[in-house]
């Protein structure tokens, strides 16, 4: 059986450059890491459930994304890329190797064995 490499990283590249057509590419991360820690984190933390689902929301209806586009940020979460981003100023804070893991996210692929 002839199986052709898959490469996630190349997949979420694409599939990012899709969004940032009409958007910079900054606005597009930071929508769509907010809109990701919202998802990962409103089933399992109730207490800022609310405040949470507005931030979702408030991305969600602003309009700036078509339907279309909008589509394509689960993808983005689904392609699971292995990552972990530092919360905080990297600029005055860069990540360390004496960092405590309290200030980093990590996606779901970084702890998976695959």
């Amino acid at each position: 059986m002839d199986s052709k490499p898959y490469y996630p990283e190349k997949e979420f590249m694409d599939t990012f450059k899709q969004l940032t057509v009409r958007s910079r590419p900054w606005e597009v991360w930071k929508d769509f890491i907010t809109m990701f820690a919202c998802s990962l984190s409103n089933p399992l933390d109730k207490t800022n459930f609310n405040e949470r689902e507005v931030s979702y929301m408030q991305i969600i209806c602003n309009k700036k994304y078509s339907p279309k586009e909008l589509e394509l940020f689960p993808k983005l979460a689904g392609y699971g890329v292995a990552a972990y981003i530092k919360i905080g100023n990297s600029l005055t804070e860069p990540m360390s190797h004496s960092d405590t893991l309290e200030n980093y996210w990590f996606t779901p692929m970084y702890f998976s064995d695959v």
